[in-house]
Parts: C-alpha cells; sequence; structure tokens
C-alpha cells in the first residue's frame, strides 16, 4: 500500500511535524500519528458542528413511517428533507408544495402562453382591443395560478 506526499502546508504536516514522527519515526508510527490527527481533526469539527447545528430524534409507529414513506415520495423529497420543510412550513404558514419541479414547469407554461398570445398582439394578428384584453386576462390568470400554487387556502382541520 503507498502512501501520498504530505503537502508541507497541510494541517496533518503541521501535526506530524510538531509531533516529531516525522525525523524519528517509523512508516507505521507515521501511519498511527496521521490516523490521530484525522480523528482528533474529525472530532473538533463535529464539536463545532453540533454548535452550529441542532439535531432532532423523533420516534415514529410503524403506520406513521408508512404514512410519512408515501408523503416523501409524492413530495419528491428524502426522509428528513421532508419533515424539515414540512415543519418549517407550517410553522411559517407556507405551503410545501408537492412536486417543485412540476410547479416550475406550470410557470414556465403560463410564461410561454403569455409570450405567444403577445407575439400575435405584436405581429397584428389579433385586433387590439381584443389583444388588449387577452394579455390582461392571462396575466391576471397568470398571477391567480401562481398564488394558489404557492399559497393555498388555508385548511381548516385541526389537529388535538
Amino acid at each position: 500500500m503507498t502512501q501520498r506526499a504530505i503537502k508541507k502546508k497541510s494541517g496533518v504536516y503541521a501535526y506530524l511535524h510538531s509531533t516529531k514522527v516525522l525525523e524519528t519515526g517509523s512508516d507505521q508510527d507515521i501511519a498511527v500519528a496521521r490516523k490521530a490527527y484525522w480523528n482528533e481533526y474529525k472530532a473538533r469539527w463535529r464539536q463545532r458542528h453540533r454548535k452550529a447545528q441542532k439535531q432532532i430524534t423523533i420516534s415514529l409507529t410503524a403506520s406513521e413511517a408508512t404514512e410519512m414513506t408515501q408523503a416523501t415520495k409524492k413530495h419528491k423529497r428524502s426522509l428528513t428533507r421532508f419533515i424539515k420543510e414540512s415543519c418549517l412550513a407550517n410553522i411559517r404558514k407556507q405551503y410545501l408544495a408537492p412536486d417543485p419541479l412540476a410547479l416550475a414547469t406550470i410557470r414556465q407554461l403560463l410564461a410561454m402562453n403569455y409570450n405567444a398570445l403577445q407575439k400575435l398582439f405584436d405581429e397584428n394578428r389579433v385586433p387590439f382591443e381584443a389583444g388588449r384584453a387577452l394579455l390582461s386576462q392571462m396575466a391576471a390568470l397568470e398571477q391567480k395560478v401562481i398564488e394558489e400554487l404557492y399559497n393555498p387556502k388555508e385548511i381548516k382541520g385541526t389537529v388535538v
């Protein structure tokens, strides 16, 4: 097994140099010291990560887990991402879109329809007044659809 050369500016080199294992140690001593360095490095990283990020563990019954799994598939998200996003959306009174890609496609199709209508209007293929009315209706429809997709009506049911 060959080892990669140690870069002199790396943290592992500084650690190996400070422990003087490079000058006095065997290949096996260097490998052990290198492993010790990475264990310390990872421990410090985990400490910093725990201070910055809080982790929460939840327990689910078998039926709740099945229900969650089905919802994650419907929303095209991983389980942890779904739980985090749905919880935060609920707290913020926002809607968690079932399929963000589908919403983007709907927005794109609405914009394409508006642009096609605008082109017909610009080329005078649609009478002026009718074209203005259609463009106005299309813009209003686009705004209403987007609003309903991202902020649907509030659910009346409550959980006790």
